[in-house]
């Protein structure tokens, strides 16, 4: 996801690793931009003591990692917590902090069904159609019985990306079960496309 270094700062002696998308991060900026443009991948690998410990001992700004640590330890989400790293780097201006704040707010109000589709969302985006059926198997076990639209998205999503990997039984049983939650053209035009 993180194809070149550019930093300000410096690079750290040790990138920064978030296991779960299996992304090593050598700077700030690059830390910054991963975090800014994949907000749905961010989750407790990102939000962690680990994250404000590897800021403070490769790039020696403590302030910036106290002042995360008070976030996560009130209890706030992410947008507590990340805040302060954006406002002290300076990467956004304060229009587009206060929309990536909001963005962050919408992931964590979404329920757990639709923050893991927001994240296998991403993983497709960004060709890892593996991890992302596996995620949008996990969502549609998370979501809730009367929730027939986000379970129909979760099923057509997968499909697509069952599509990419070129399992074409699998897509065609995702299109069947998206097609049972909501009954629209588009549904039934992805499983007869899945079909033929």
């Amino acid at each position: 996801m993180v194809g070149y270094r550019l930093s300000l700062t410096g690079t750290a002696k040790h990138p920064f690793y978030i296991g779960s998308v299996s992304v090593r991060l050598w700077s700030v900026e690059e830390l910054c931009w991963f975090l800014h443009r994949y907000p749905a991948l961010i989750d407790e690998h990102v939000v962690s003591l680990a994250l404000t410990r590897w800021l403070a001992e490769e790039f020696h700004i403590t302030e910036t990692a106290v002042k995360m640590e008070r976030g996560l330890k009130n209890g706030g989400g992410a947008d507590d917590f990340l805040i302060p790293l954006f406002e002290d780097a300076d990467y956004l201006p304060p229009r587009e902090l206060q929309a990536y704040a909001a963005k962050l707010r919408e992931i964590r109000s979404a329920g757990l069904a639709g923050r893991m589709k927001m994240k296998a969302d991403a993983m497709v985006r960004n060709r890892r159609y593996g991890r992302g059926v596996s995620l949008y198997y996990q969502a549609a076990a998370a979501a809730h019985e009367q929730d027939r639209k986000l379970k129909a998205k979760i099923w057509h999503n997968c499909g697509t990306a069952l599509m990419q990997l070129l399992e074409y039984e699998e897509a065609c049983r995702a299109f069947r079960k998206a097609l049972d939650e909501n009954e629209t053209p588009e549904e039934i035009r992805a499983y007869l496309t899945a079909v033929y």
